[in-house]
């Protein structure tokens, strides 16, 4: 008899059983992300970018060799280095002559890491500053670890 192509309705994710698993794992990670370091839910779509950033990266169970889904469409590996955990505490330089309070002012701002900015070929960093409410993009960050955080 062979093998019956069957389609799902638009907006019906809950028939494709494959694409809900997929949905729920991502609407975990984001959840989990969120409230393990804190950060308000407002930063969804932050989370939503880095866990699918991450997921992309990883080993995957369905590819040959445990591969990366990067590793299968670019056909090398991704750079892990430069990875980092959601939340992570971080300070962004101001550039030069950029200081909200000019040359007496900080030179820099205590956030939170929320993802990667990738676009142009360019990298750098998406860092929350929770005193200006603010997402930051600079590739002039400095992580912290957890023995100096303030």
């Amino acid at each position: 008899i062979g093998a019956v192509h069957e389609t799902s309705g638009a907006g019906h994710s809950q028939q494709n059983g494959r694409a809900e698993k997929c949905i729920q794992d991502v609407m975990y990670d984001i959840r989990t992300a969120l409230h393990d370091v804190c950060l308000s839910l407002n930063l969804w779509a932050e989370a939503l970018q880095y866990v699918v950033y991450t997921k992309n990266r990883l080993p995957n169970f369905a590819n040959p060799d445990l591969a990366s889904p990067y590793f299968m469409r670019y056909q090398q590996h991704p750079d892990y280095r430069q990875m980092h955990a959601f939340g992570q505490k971080a300070t962004v330089m101001f550039p030069k002559k950029k200081s909200p309070n000019g040359s007496v002012g900080a030179k820099a701002m205590l956030g939170a890491f929320v993802g990667y900015e990738d676009a142009d070929g360019t990298r750098a960093y998406r860092i929350y500053i929770p005193a200006t409410k603010t997402i930051t993009i600079s590739a002039h960050v400095t992580f912290l670890d957890e023995a100096t955080t303030p």
